[in-house]
């Protein structure tokens, strides 16, 4: 739980950095993790697209919760 919630703080901080809501020293390190976080995410939610669809969930939801959560959502307990 509490790494979903370290994630949540991640992505709202690449938000606010993309937004033009945080000062430009951190919004363009934010704005790369961002990418490289999007990148790696869609890299996983192909390469355990058996075990996220296994999970029951919808396919749409899978892959919402694999970009935002990415292997924290893989390897968790079902939500």
């Amino acid at each position: 739980m509490v790494l979903r919630v370290i994630m949540l703080v991640v992505w709202a901080a690449i938000l606010g950095a993309f937004l033009g809501l945080l000062p430009s020293a951190y919004a363009s390190w934010l704005t790369l993790l961002g990418a490289i976080l999007l990148v790696a995410h869609l890299i996983e939610y192909f390469v355990f697209s058996k075990r996220i669809s296994s999970k029951g969930d919808s396919t749409l939801k899978g892959f919402l919760m694999t970009i935002v959560f990415g292997v924290i959502y893989i390897n968790g307990r079902p939500s």
